[in-house]
């Protein structure tokens, strides 16, 4: 078997795995389960999960393979793309209804440019008329080379709904390219609003007409891009358009293609709080009926039967050199083959662990953590290693793993809320940590004393690293839990504690877990370290 140094552990980023060279290793490595086959069919319109725990992996595999027979593509939502919706707000004092119907001309566009020509010529000739001068308007407008973008959308809206009338031969716009029929148009379209419906009507009688051979999806990733000019409020609204658009669209023209194979279909991949905070219309039904929570939770106890232990020996296995594993042993066994005394409190025999547990407990039992250690485990013995696996758990335990480690875990959270605080912002919240005097664990008395001297002192930062959750103490005290950064302390009927995390507690009906208050409160182990606990003050 090939040197624990030598392997090749993969990216931390599924978007790096659709480019060509590196399909071949995330089919290979790709954990194939239930979601994948939930998501291809045609009541999902969700995609929920934390930063980390493979929403764009999902999307990535559909676009890399043609699996079942579906075609899909991702499109990432870029900063640019709220600036844009918020300056169309401020010109044309945009609704709710407004966003929405932007972004059903988007998502109509972007489907009218991924269906392919075989397609197109399959229609019939009554039923490509109307598509393919659609098409043809699009063409001449982008000249051919249209790469699809949000942004680039964005401004054939403008233009078109802007009274503009270019048509097929790329002289103005109007979309029946009919010329006796323009002056029509700009007559019932008075306001850019109503343009806006006209427009969605073409779109929307062009797109009926499909007939599809075989499923079309369009992913929506990266909707908790940062967005430091616009307010929280703003992006909400926009995402809450986006996330209405998608719910009309699949439920009528998408997914009733008449005398179609295959259908369209549109998916948002959001994370759990963005989700609960945009309150769309009928949301609790869509939870439950159209939508996948993405979760790695495993237990101690059923570790080897967990996804994250299958991606690990994944993982191991690509590209090694041996031919099969004996008996019970795994991948990660032959690599890891140590264990470690058990923490839970109910075990009196103190059965030792396995190495795999010790991860779990330094994990938010994500990937993206799981890839992480490997990492940091490699790059540290790199220089050092002299055997082909860990026969102890000295890396693990070292100070540079546990630098390296809470560094990776203040960065995510960093960019976990960035949609709603500033970098300066994000160093007032750790900021909070040089007042707890080193300390892992604190009462809620003593979090108090610590938050209000902390509250006075930060005013000290400047106007810039100043945000509303200086003012309340208890909200504070959530974004702390909603970042992991801490959990509250829980006893079971023999007074054993159990520590309650946000990551833990989140399920499909609680998307958004409360931290409990009057209680006890620890920071995470893994984090503790870059935050300057677990050291002594006089």
């Amino acid at each position: 078997m090939k040197n624990y140094t030598e392997l090749n552990l993969g990216y931390n980023d599924a978007v790096n795995y659709q480019k060509r060279h590196n399909k071949s290793m995330f089919n290979e490595i790709f954990v194939k389960d239930g979601n994948l086959d939930k998501l291809i069919s045609p009541d999902i319109y969700f995609l929920i999960g934390d930063k980390g725990t493979g929403k764009t992996a999902y999307a990535t595999y559909l676009k890399n393979n043609n699996y079942k027979g579906v075609k899909a593509n991702v499109i990432n939502i870029a900063e640019t793309d709220y600036k844009i919706f918020y300056q169309l707000k401020k010109e044309h004092d945009l609704t709710l209804t407004d966003y929405t119907r932007i972004w059903k001309i988007i998502i109509l566009m972007y489907f009218a440019k991924n269906i392919n020509k075989d397609e197109i010529d399959s229609f019939g000739l009554q039923r490509t008329k109307k598509f393919k001068e659609l098409r043809e308007v699009i063409d001449n407008y982008y000249s051919e080379g249209f790469v699809p973008e949000t942004k680039t959308v964005l401004k054939y809206i403008q233009d078109s709904s802007s009274g503009l009338s270019i048509n097929a031969s790329g002289k103005g716009l109007a979309l029946n390219a009919k010329s006796e029929n323009s002056n029509k148009i700009e007559r019932e379209c008075q306001t850019y609003q109503n343009n806006l419906l006209v427009l969605e009507n073409k779109f929307t009688e062009a797109l009926s007409t499909v007939k599809l051979n075989n499923d079309l999806f369009i992913f929506f990733d990266n909707a908790d891009i940062a967005h430091n000019d616009i307010s929280l409020n703003d992006y909400l609204e926009i995402l809450k358009g986006l996330a209405e658009a998608i719910c009309q669209l699949n439920n009528s023209l998408l997914n009733n293609l008449r005398d179609s194979n295959g259908y369209m279909k549109v998916v948002l991949l959001i994370r759990p709080e963005i989700f609960a905070q945009l309150n769309i219309h009928n949301q609790a039904n869509i939870i439950t009926d159209n939508a996948i929570y993405l979760t790695w939770q495993t237990t101690y106890a059923n570790y080897r039967n967990s996804k994250l232990f299958e991606l690990s020996n994944r993982i191991f296995k690509y590209g090694n050199d041996m031919k099969n594993i004996e008996g019970s042993e795994t991948y990660w066994d032959l690599y890891f083959p140590w264990h470690s005394i058990t923490s839970s409190p109910s075990d009196e025999g103190n059965t030792p662990d396995n190495s795999f547990i010790e991860l779990l407990r330094n994990s938010l039992c994500r990937p993206r953590d799981l890839i992480t250690i490997l990492k940091i485990i490699q790059t540290l013995e790199k220089n050092n290693f002299t055997e082909d696996y860990f026969t102890h758990r000295s890396s693990i335990e070292s100070p540079e793993f546990r630098k390296e480690l809470a560094s990776y875990y203040i960065n995510e959270a960093k960019d976990w809320c960035l949609y709603q605080y500033n970098a300066k912002q994000f160093d007032t919240i750790i900021y909070f940590f040089d007042f707890i005097k080193g300390r892992v664990q604190f009462t809620y008395d003593e979090y108090s004393s610590y938050f209000d001297i902390y509250a006075k002192k930060a005013i000290d930062l400047g106007t810039e690293a100043i945000f509303d959750l200086l003012l309340d103490k208890d909200a504070f005290l959530q974004l702390l839990f909603d970042m992991n950064f801490i959990c509250y302390v829980d006893y079971d009927f023999y007074n054993n504690p159990y520590y309650k995390f946000s990551y833990k507690e989140k399920s499909f009906s609680n998307l958004h877990p409360k931290i409990k208050l009057g209680v006890n409160y620890k920071i995470h182990p893994a984090i503790a370290r870059g935050l300057n606990a677990g050291r002594s003050y006089k």
